[in-house]
This record gives structure tokens, C-alpha cells and sequence, in this order.
């Protein structure tokens, strides 16, 4: 029996993987052109966002006074819990070659960055976790 679709999807991983690389490299060669401005500009029109980009300790502190304890050690137990699980993953992960045919030889090689980038999505659908899985699993790869 063959299968008939009663309705597909017109986006499909597919069909969206060149879309989506062209505008990433869009706004990443407008972001090398101009910079801190480019990026104010994509905040203010992706996420309503005219602010403060950096945010120093004293706002930080601001920010997180009425925070209750409770809840700061719930966010830095599951952070804790991210990194370490993070730092086992990287620890079980090597370099390696192995020669598949006389003179074919394949493998893997882990190159670090020192750079990553993190994005953390506010408004309606904010969630911390978004940080602490991003930014603990970057500092646990040596970011």
C-alpha cells in the first residue's frame, strides 16, 4: 500500500535550509560592516529592544536584589548540573584516525573555539534554562 499524503508542509528542513543561511549571512556581513549599530538595529526591530546591550555588575545587582534566594540556588543548582554534564560529554570526546583502506585514512580532530555566541530569548516565551544550557555548556568547552 503506498502512502498519501493528506497534507504536507510547504516548509520543510529542506526547503528553509538555504533561506535561513542566506539571511544569517546577510546579517552577518552587515554586523562586520557596522557593528555595535547593526546590532542595536536587529535588536530594536526582531525584539522591540532600544536598551543597554552591556550590562554592567551594578545592574546586574539591580536586577537580581528582590530575586529570591530559593530561586537563585535552583538556577545555579541546574546550571551546575548542566556544566557538569557538559564538562563529562567533552571529557568522553577525543581526537582519532583510523585507516579504512591501505592509504585511506579517516578520523576526527576537535578544534576549540574561543569564541560563542549565545542567544537567550526574552518576552513571552522566556525561558532560563535557554541561558544556563547554552552558556554552561560554553564555558564547560573551555569558552
Amino acid at each position: 500500500m503506498t502512502i498519501e499524503h493528506v497534507k504536507r508542509a510547504t516548509k520543510t528542513p529542506e526547503t528553509e535550509t538555504g533561506a535561513a543561511r542566506k539571511v544569517v549571512s546577510e546579517m552577518l556581513a552587515e554586523i562586520e560592516m557596522r557593528g555595535e549599530a547593526a546590532i542595536r538595529d536587529y535588536a530594536q526591530r526582531l525584539d522591540g529592544w532600544s536598551g543597554e546591550i552591556l550590562v554592567g555588575p551594578d545592574e546586574i545587582e539591580r536586577r537580581t536584589r528582590d530575586v529570591p534566594e530559593s530561586v537563585k540556588r535552583d538556577i545555579a543548582f541546574a546550571a551546575g548540573q548542566v556544566r557538569r554534564f557538559a564538562e563529562a560529554q567533552r571529557d568522553s570526546v577525543q581526537d582519532f584516525t583510523v585507516e579504512l583502506l591501505p592509504g585511506l585514512t579517516t578520523g576526527q580532530k576537535l578544534v576549540p573555539c574561543n569564541v560563542a555566541g549565545c542567544y537567550v530569548p526574552t518576552g513571552r516565551y522566556a525561558h532560563i534554562a535557554s541561558a544556563y544550557m547554552s552558556i554552561a555548556t560554553a564555558k564547560a568547552a573551555g569558552v
